[in-house]
């Protein structure tokens, strides 16, 4: 006669999860379901931050854009020569021979003057 061996039943958590491989499954999709939990609000914060980052950068190139269209309307208009001649009388200050240049202050300018050398206007 043939002896039959019984096979000793293992005993303890994993054992019983081994045996039990939908448990497994579910234990797993919980934990990661947790992790999910505790970090959610940290990516919606960080997606909100480059929202704001790239509302930031749009303004910028909006900016960008409109200055580029200035100095492509004014390089446009570079080669008219009463437009060279407003430019350099206007911001450099240029004249013709013979002109007299007259520059006007601004009057608070001229008020602070008097006032830090103690000048009066009387």
């Amino acid at each position: 006669m043939k002896r039959v061996r019984m096979k000793k039943k293992k005993t303890g958590v994993f054992a019983w999860m081994r045996s039990r491989p939908f448990m497994l499954l579910a234990f797993g999709l919980a934990a990661m379901a947790m992790v999910l939990i505790v970090r959610l609000p940290k990516m919606t914060s960080g997606v909100d931050r480059q929202n704001e980052q790239l509302l930031e950068i749009m303004d910028q190139y909006s900016q960008t854009q409109a200055e580029y269209n200035v100095a492509q309307s004014e390089l446009a208009r570079c080669n008219d020569p009463e437009y060279i001649e407003t430019i350099a009388r206007r911001v450099h200050g240029f004249g013709w021979y013979g002109e007299t240049i007259y520059e006007i202050a601004n009057i608070e300018e001229l008020e602070a003057a008097q006032t830090a050398t103690g000048m009066t206007g009387d």
